[in-house]
Formats: structure tokens, sequence, C-alpha cells
């Protein structure tokens, strides 16, 4: 949401602010968590801003996106979710007055900015409203619309990265996948709230998108591939994942751990519903930790950095087994698969090849086929990525059939059953190799 003349050193500043930010040499706070006053989606919703009818042809960026996060996006709704007959019962289960004034529904639901740092037409009840990604303008709302400035100097004034896959991966972990301070817990599942998921290439695409990619957006902003935005979405919620684990929210305090960190289907499914795990040296009727996003990951390692893949998979396999010892058990194999990141996650950024992205759709494919993946948590990201690489390689409208079965795989989560992944797997693997 910003606007910049054409000028060429300006250009030239914003790319070098870019790379720095996409290198990891800038670690932006998240906005919820910034000294940034958050003005409020008012600011940004008048017809001359943000909230024009139609696309304004002089303009570099649409300005309607208000209109569209206000008619489509379920971000713009979330505040009003704790208002529904639902969420009072969860709140009353909790033992929470409601959930429209909760700070763990508020944390996730709104910009729970603190009040301090709330302007004078700031409303909680706009839900996920623009600052709660773009970061709080106070510093930029006035001069980010000025002839000359570039993107860059608008993130030296606290506006947030969301170009960059890893910065934007962080921000919507936080509430997808959650923080030590912020977290759906068992206890908040166990009162009525959905199970979470999430992969980033797809959530960005059923936001919806409030931009468009073209030239004057290239001269801006970094353009970066599906392909790239899953890979990086795939090894940050990884790294989320080790970090909870390794933290004192896993821990739990009680007789169990968190249990909110393992496969919730372990459990949750009928008693003549055989669910045998098996491999890694798991024992009948054990937990399962919800690895999904390391599984995915171990996949790209395989095709994307194949000297560390095996590594990798020895510390998945000592971190399932962990889960069946403790919370110190899990606490150390995660602090040990946490120090082969930073060499994964440089790989991860880099752009992949048209050749290797067929190498990966492949290996997803092979995996399911042979039985990898026995739990719907890791199922639903397979199938995400077979979409997201359908579409690079343009194979989703020819093959618009095969990936349909794929997802009739997802249809019950209650109901899911290995077998099928594996058969529509196959059959997919087969269809993709004729066209590739």
């Amino acid at each position: 949401m910003d606007r910049e003349g054409l000028n060429p050193m300006s250009g030239l500043r914003a790319l070098l602010t870019l790379l720095l930010v996409c290198s990891g040499a800038v670690a932006a706070p998240l906005p919820q968590d910034s000294t940034d006053t958050h003005l409020g989606v008012a600011s940004c919703a008048s017809a001359v801003c943000h909230g024009a009818i139609a696309p304004k042809p002089d303009s570099n960026v649409l300005q309607t996106e208000y209109r569209t996060w206000t008619q489509h996006d379920m971000h713009a709704r979330a505040y009003k979710i704790l208002l529904n007959d639902e969420s009072k019962k969860i709140a009353q289960k909790l033992g929470l007055p409601n959930a429209h004034e909760a700070k763990i529904c508020l944390d996730c639901h709104t910009d729970n900015v603190a009040d301090g740092k709330r302007g004078r037409r700031f409303q909680l009840s706009d839900g996920v409203g623009c600052e709660a990604c773009h970061g709080g303008a106070e510093k930029w709302i006035k001069s980010h619309t000025e002839p000359g400035v570039t993107h860059g100097d608008n993130l030296k004034m606290g506006m947030y990265p969301t170009e960059d896959p890893h910065a934007r991966a962080q921000l919507c972990l936080s509430c997808h996948l959650g923080t030590q301070q912020k977290l759906a817990s068992h206890d908040i599942m166990g009162a009525g709230h959905p199970r979470l998921s999430f992969e980033l290439d797809t959530f960005t695409v059923l936001q919806p998108e409030h931009y468009v990619k073209d030239d004057d957006y290239r001269r801006r902003k970094p353009d970066i591939s599906s392909p790239q935005i899953w890979a990086t979405g795939q090894i940050s919620g990884a790294e989320r994942t080790l970090e909870l684990l390794a933290s004192k929210r896993f821990h739990g305090g009680g007789m169990f751990p968190e249990i909110s960190f393992y496969d919730c289907h372990s459990c949750h499914h009928p008693m003549n519903d055989i669910r045998w795990q098996g491999g890694e040296g798991m024992k009948p009727g054990a937990l399962r930790l919800n690895d999904a996003h390391l599984q995915i990951s171990a996949i790209l390692l395989a095709e994307l950095l194949p000297a560390q893949a095996q590594k990798w998979r020895d510390g998945m396999k000592a971190l399932q087994q962990a889960g069946m010892q403790g919370p110190d058990a899990v606490k150390t194999q995660a602090q040990s698969l946490q120090k082969q990141l930073p060499d994964i996650v440089t790989r991860f950024r880099q752009p992949q090849t048209p050749a290797e992205q067929k190498a990966l759709l492949r290996r997803l494919l092979t995996e399911a086929q042979k039985g990898a993946f026995r739990d719907y948590t890791s199922a639903e990201q397979v199938v995400m990525g077979c979409s997201v690489l359908f579409s690079s390689l343009k194979l989703d409208d020819t093959l618009r059939t095969t990936l349909d079965n794929l997802y009739q795989v997802l249809d019950d989560e209650h109901r899911f059953q290995p077998e099928r992944l594996r058969a529509a797997a196959g059959k997919a693997l087969a269809d993709v190799e004729r066209h590739l």
C-alpha cells in the first residue's frame, strides 16, 4: 500500500532495502509487537486512498484494497466471529465472561495492540485490519503517498515487509500456528475451537490478493514465485514448530505436555478405526507429534539440499521417539533440529528452477504413493503442495480432475483413510509423468 516515483535512485534504495530484508539482515518486529501507533482501518478507507470502487488507472496500486478486504477477506470478519453463539459457548466452557473481550481470543481475532498504541479511529471491532499485517501507520501514513518516497523508505518507517515470504510466514504463523505468547491450546480446542491448519502460498491466494504483480510492482518489490513462497512457508512452519516444542508452552506444567502439539487424529477417531501410524520406532497406540511442516521440509531437502536430507530425517525420527519419552527429551531433540535450520532457510529462500519443481512434484507424489503420509495434517500439506506445483508447472487446467481427486482425499478429516491418499497419489503420478 504505497506510492513511489520512478526516480532511478529511489528504485535502487528500495532494492537495497529489500535485499537486506530478504537476506534476514533486517528483523522487523511483528506489527502487533511494534511500538508504532495503529491508526485504524478508517484511516485507509477513503475513496482517494484504498477505498475506491474501481481500480485507478493512474495509480501504481489498485486503491480498491479496502473494499476487497471488507467484501472478500475473512480477516475482516475475524472479530465478528467472537460474537456468534459458538464463540459464546467456547468462552463459557473456558470460564471466560465472553470471547470478544478475552485477550486469548482478541490476540488473533483482531489487531490487539496495547491500549497506548491505538489511534483515535482505531477499533478492535475492525478485526484483522490493514495495520495488523502492514504495521502501525503512525510514521508512514502521510509520507507513503508522496512522490519519490520508496517502499524501502516505508520499511524504514515501520511498514512490515509482507512481500518477503519469510517475514510474511512469521506474521501469518503467529496466529495460524501460534507463538509462545499466543496459542490455540488443547484447552481452547477442547472447548470447541477448530483445529488450525496453514500453508503460506495457498492461504495467500485465498486471502484474496489485493494487489497485482505488474511491471510497476516488480520495480518496487521482489516478484517471488508460488513454489518459493510454498517452500519458505514450510521451513518457517518447521522453525515455529521446533521453537514451540523447545519452549515452556510444550512442557505444560501438569501431568501432560501441551497436547495440541500432537496429531489430533491420533486420539480423535472411532475406536473401531485402527490408526496404526507405524515406523520411526513408535509403539502401537503412541501419540504422534504433529510434524507436518517438518515432513514437507524433508521432501524439499531431498531435492534442493540432498546432503542434509538424511540428517534432517534422522532428527525427525528422534523427535517422534522423544515424544513418547517426555517434555525434556522433546526439547533436546527440537533444539538439535533447530541447529540445522540456518543453512536450510537460506537455500529455501532461493528460486527453484522448473526442473527442481518437477522433481519436487514427483517426490511428493512418490512418497505419498509409498504411504509415507499416514496422518491427515501431513496429507493436507502434501495435497496443497501438489496444487502449488501443478499451478506453477501449468498442469492445473490439463490435470484438473487429477488435482480434484487428490483434494477429495481430504473431504472429511474424521474419516481420512491413508490408503485413499496412496491410490490418488499413484494415479496422479502416472498422469503427471505423461505430461511433464
